[in-house]
């Protein structure tokens, strides 16, 4: 039974077996933004300016709170079939915290693999950089939050991904041309002109 939060690609929330990702629009994009900092509360206000930048509705803030309680109830069913350990968000104060591991989180652990990736590159070992860059970029699955309907914040974030993603693959074609690998960097060229073209 795995636990994961996609967000380089198609958001997606998966749960034991179970997809949760929410199906609404505006809850997808409640849901984007509380994985903008996983454990940390997100004040409502903040979610309200984001979710409606044309002009705050006066039903903006109940409207909040249903979202929440219709989230939370799939993450607990889904939780109670599978037998995860669960999502879950919380309410801080004024504000929702998704509570998760950080593993969980796809773009977590993107991050993670690229740091070890450049302390790798630091310690001039560009067969272990190849090799982490690799699977640092097989946690995308396309442009980083797609199906949700960019917000300040999340345009911010997903323009941030997208510039880390390049330095991903700027650091493995390098470690491939370091360790002799040319025909496999004609490969990756290749594919990132399919991508980005």
């Amino acid at each position: 039974m795995t636990t994961g939060i996609n967000v380089l690609g198609v958001l997606k929330v998966q749960q034991g077996d179970q997809d949760v990702t929410p199906s609404a629009p505006r809850k997808r994009q409640l849901f984007a933004l509380l994985t903008l900092s996983p454990n940390i509360a997100i004040s409502t206000d903040r979610l309200i300016e984001e979710i409606w930048p044309e002009g705050v509705p006066g039903t903006a803030l109940p409207t909040i709170q249903t979202y929440v309680y219709e989230i939370r109830r799939a993450l607990q069913r889904s939780a109670d079939t599978a037998g995860a350990t669960p999502l879950s968000i919380e309410t801080q104060g004024d504000g929702y915290a998704l509570r998760m591991d950080a593993e969980d989180l796809d773009s977590a652990r993107f991050e993670s693999l690229l740091n070890e990736g450049r302390k790798q590159l630091a310690k001039s070992n560009p067969a272990a950089v190849a090799t982490t860059m690799t699977a640092a970029l097989t946690c995308w699955q396309g442009e980083a939050y797609s199906g949700v309907r960019r917000t300040r914040a999340l345009e911010a974030r997903a323009r941030y991904l997208g510039e880390q993603r390049r330095q991903a693959f700027e650091m493995k074609v390098d470690s491939f041309l370091a360790t002799g690998q040319h025909r496999q960097v004609i490969g990756e060229l290749k594919e990132l002109s399919f991508a980005e073209p």
